[in-house]
């Protein structure tokens, strides 16, 4: 198994059998639903093919507009 499923099974774990809700699970576990939630919602076929850009590139063309100013597009 996969750390997805590993998260999946430990937090159903901590849910149905201890009985806790989201704001008691401990904070990595937090982070890996946060992360799946992140990869599967941003960095999906689907979102890139609708046009949305990569964060690198998206950082890339941030710092080139930082250095060349002049070079943006007016709107």
């Amino acid at each position: 198994m996969g750390w997805r499923e590993n998260t999946l099974i430990e937090g159903n774990k901590i849910y149905t059998q201890e009985g806790k809700n989201w704001h008691d699970f401990p904070k990595w576990l937090k982070f890996r639903y946060r992360l799946m939630n992140f990869i599967s919602e941003w960095l999906t076929l689907d979102a890139v093919k609708s046009g949305w850009k990569m964060p690198r590139l998206r950082f890339k063309q941030w710092l080139f507009y930082r250095k060349h100013p002049y070079l943006k597009r007016r709107e």
